[in-house]
């Protein structure tokens, strides 16, 4: 299973603004599941947390999006929640 995530970022402000966003990434518990990350989109994974953390610049009024890339994948004997 691949999945890619979109997030959605908003400076609704009348001043440019720098964040940092830190997104949660899918993490296995059991061993025969494993989950990758395909592409990180432009940010850096932290393994102390399990999280990709990107940098982002937003003028007045702008917007941005940042998307990544996640795989599962599992023997046909597990069986997923969803």
């Amino acid at each position: 299973m691949r999945r890619t995530v979109t997030l959605h970022l908003s400076n609704l402000g009348d001043r440019p603004r720098s964040v940092e966003v830190r997104e949660r990434v899918p993490v296995s518990e059991v061993a025969p599941v494993d989950v990758r990350l395909e592409d990180l989109g432009g940010g850096r994974f932290d393994p102390a947390d399990g999280s990709l953390v990107f940098h982002a610049d937003l003028p007045p009024d702008g917007t941005r999006e940042i998307a990544y890339t996640w795989r599962l994948s599992a023997p046909e004997k597990v069986v997923l929640p969803f």
